[in-house]
């Protein structure tokens, strides 16, 4: 054990050292206490003071992790605090305590910066702050903050400084990833922050592009006040719930542009949460996806539709032929399949012109339309070859007949109206052929062959007419071949 003489006399000289940077620290009460001419007893009070004051600034520089060091010009003699050489995490032992060997530590690019900020210092008289780096013996680089004030004599010759470390690594990474997340803030994505009762605290630049709202407008609101209105409530409670349980969500929004437009977005919600688990912002990136649900939208129409009339083709009729089939035989009512084939159609083409054959087909399309319930089926085959496919009719095989001819014979009289085709007053009959079905019983291909058939026994029996099938029409089949399912190709229609 130390003798306690030899214990103070330990400390007078570490507050030596430390004498001049506490005269700058030390609340003013204190100061006076380490001038000299003051009594024994004086003295021991003020350096049981001063170090207790010692072992606060040490506790609190590790605390805070600043670092404090001392140069003493005249000597070169540099001292470091404990923090420090944590900061820069070598042992006392290890260091030579000058200037010169502080440099050697600083990376390569950074030791004549820092060695000329210092001298600029002394020379100006100014105190320096200077960020360098530290490249560790493991390849790390540490980034460190630098702050010195020097004391100068009467004459202005430096005598010493004074200064402080600290270690600023993770402040950079993290101001770094500030400017990376602002850079992406700032994207082509439109962005948009909300609290965590969903009410919006920041837009980004692309988000007004897309929307047409500024920040003076969309701050402040709830999301949504751009609803298109085409969600339900329910979609929405979706949405939600699995933003709460999986902290996500994604997916495509119809909304509004601040001039009205309702348009298209590709959307993804994201639930940001504290260190607690509790969600404090969500963040939500959205596209304009406009062009490509247009270009769905044209995919779509010419997979499935005729595009001069816009009527749904072949496959597409295959496929509501197909459901149509299969719900009959659910609800046990009854549907209908009519043959529609226009009389003459080919001397029009020939005298008129194909333009003026199109704008027939057009006109003839729009009161098909006219004349059916919005449950039923409108399809042009091709050329002047049309079918219109009933659904939910009577449940009674006669009922049901009588209603299939109430609106073939609606046809057959609107499709007897004048035409007025580009100024020229046009008149044209159709052939109708029909049959009924109930359930599966018929093959698609079959029901297609039947209205078929009638269809032709109208346009052998003088044509403008509507014909139901009759199984005896099988004898006096026009053309058996045409009506034979193809044998490379099972799908009718095509």
């Amino acid at each position: 054990m130390n003798h306690p003489a030899s214990a103070s006399g330990e400390v007078l000289v570490h507050a030596s050292r430390w004498r001049r940077f506490l005269s700058l620290i030390l609340p003013e009460f204190l100061r006076p206490l380490l001038l000299p001419g003051i009594s024994l007893h004086q003295r021991r009070q003020a350096m049981e003071r001063l170090q207790q004051a010692y072992a606060h600034l040490i506790e609190a520089q590790s605390i805070a992790g600043f670092g404090s060091w001392e140069l003493d010009l005249a000597s070169r003699k540099l001292s470091w605090s404990d923090q420090v050489y944590r900061i820069f995490e070598i042992d006392r032992n290890q260091f030579s305590g000058t200037y010169d060997a502080f440099l050697e530590m600083l990376d390569a690019d950074d030791r004549e910066a820092v060695d000329r900020a210092y001298t600029d210092s002394l020379r100006k008289q100014l105190p320096y702050n200077i960020v360098h780096r530290l490249r560790m013996n493991d390849g790390r680089i540490k980034w460190i903050r630098q702050r010195c004030t020097t004391h100068f004599d009467a004459g202005g010759k430096p005598v010493h400084s004074i200064g402080t470390v600290l270690d600023i690594t993770a402040y950079r990474q993290n101001e770094l990833e500030l400017r990376i997340a602002a850079i992406a803030f700032e994207s082509q994505e439109g962005m948009f922050i909300t609290d965590e009762h969903g009410v919006i605290v920041r837009i980004n630049k692309a988000f007004t592009g897309i929307t047409g709202f500024t920040a003076t407008e969309a701050v402040g609101n709830n999301p949504r006040f751009r609803s298109s209105g085409r969600h339900d409530k329910i979609f929405y409670e979706d949405m939600w719930k699995q933003l709460r349980h999986k902290g996500v969500w994604k997916g495509d929004l119809w909304n509004r542009r601040k001039n009205g437009e309702i348009y298209p977005e590709s959307v993804t919600i994201t639930a940001v949460t504290g260190d607690d688990g509790i969600v404090t912002n969500y963040v939500a990136t959205l596209h304009d996806i406009s062009a490509r649900k247009a270009a769905e939208e044209q995919v779509q129409s010419l997979a499935f539709f005729d595009p001069l009339t816009r009527l749904p083709n072949r496959r597409l009729l295959q496929d509501r032929l197909m459901q149509a089939m299969v719900a009959s035989s659910r609800s046990k009512s009854h549907g209908a399949l009519l043959f529609i084939d226009l009389d003459r159609f080919k001397a029009l083409n020939d005298t008129l012109g194909h333009d003026i054959g199109d704008l027939l087909l057009q006109q003839v399309a729009q009161r098909l339309l006219a004349c059916v319930r919005e449950a039923d089926t409108v399809a042009r085959l091709g050329g002047d070859e049309f079918v219109v496919l009933l659904e939910e009719l009577s449940d009674q095989d006669a009922m049901a007949g009588t209603q299939a001819g109430s609106i073939g014979q609606k046809i057959l009289d609107t499709l007897n109206q004048p035409y007025d085709l580009a100024g020229h007053m046009h008149h044209s009959t159709p052939s109708i052929g029909a049959t009924l079905f109930s359930g599966q019983k018929d093959s698609m291909e079959e029901l297609i062959k039947q209205a078929d058939l009638a269809m032709y026994k109208v346009k052998s029996a003088g044509r403008n007419a509507l014909c139901f099938f009759d199984p005896a029409m099988r004898a006096t089949d026009p053309h058996p071949q045409k009506n034979k399912p193809r044998q490379t190709d099972q799908t009718p229609f095509k």
